[in-house]
């Protein structure tokens, strides 16, 4: 456990950007891409029950497309508990945010004091092309 205890101030909250793929089809299967659904909602119910204010942003802005196997609605029954999820889903509130999500143009970095961005140096996570390319391959047997 840390000993640093992190005070937010409600009239200047600490602010998060996720970022969300917009739409795309995959050029070996055909499928459409998305993002998916628990990769979204349970960093920003994390992030909001701690008092961040969490923006959702893609590429070009606009409605994001989620990977319908991460939707517990689908019939493919794979994210069927996924209880958060389907609240962010069920609210017209949050359901916006994923309907218009905003544009990497529009978002203006936060910066520290110094001037300098909060990820220099910092390593960064995400899925990468070639694990894309993998599931695509596992996909069509290849």
């Amino acid at each position: 456990m840390s000993g640093a205890i992190d005070v937010l101030n409600s009239e200047h909250p600490k602010r998060v950007l996720i970022v969300a793929p917009n739409s795309a089809v995959s050029g070996q299967t055909g499928w459409p891409i998305g993002f998916w659904w628990a990769e979204l909602t349970h960093p920003y119910w994390e992030f909001t029950e701690h008092g961040y204010q969490v923006d959702i942003a893609s590429p070009d802005g606009g409605a994001l497309q989620a990977d319908s196997w991460s939707d517990p609605r689908d019939d493919s029954r794979y994210a069927e508990d996924d209880l958060l999820s389907l609240g962010f889903i069920a609210s017209p509130k949050h359901a916006a945010l994923v309907e218009k999500s905003l544009a990497l143009a529009e978002v203006d970095p936060t910066r520290l004091a110094d001037g300098r961005l909060l990820v220099d140096g910092k390593t960064w996570t995400g899925f990468a092309n070639s694990e894309e390319d993998y599931a695509d391959d596992f996909a069509l047997g290849v």
